[in-house]
C-alpha cells in the first residue's frame, strides 16, 4: 500500500489548526486523509514563521498550542 506524504505551508497549517474557513474543502480533505494514511511533513521553517506570527499577534494560534495540535496528531 502506497502512502501518501505531503508538506504543509504556514497558512494551511495554521488554518487546519483553527479549522479557519480560509481552508479549502480540498486542502481539508488532504490534511485528513494524510493523517490516516501518511503523514503531513512540516518544515522547521513553517514552525518559526507560527512562532514568530503568534508572538506578534497577528494570529491566536500560539506556537505551544501548534505543537501540541502536532503531537495530538502523531
Amino acid at each position: 500500500m502506497q502512502t501518501n506524504n505531503y508538506v504543509t505551508d504556514t497558512h494551511s497549517l495554521v488554518w487546519y489548526f483553527t479549522e479557519n474557513q480560509r481552508l479549502s474543502k480540498k486542502a481539508l480533505k488532504v490534511f485528513e486523509k494524510t493523517l490516516e494514511e501518511g503523514s503531513i511533513i512540516i518544515p522547521i521553517l513553517v514552525l518559526a514563521e507560527i512562532m514568530y506570527i503568534s508572538r506578534k499577534g497577528r494570529i491566536k494560534l500560539s506556537f505551544a498550542e501548534t505543537v501540541k495540535k502536532i503531537e495530538e496528531s502523531a
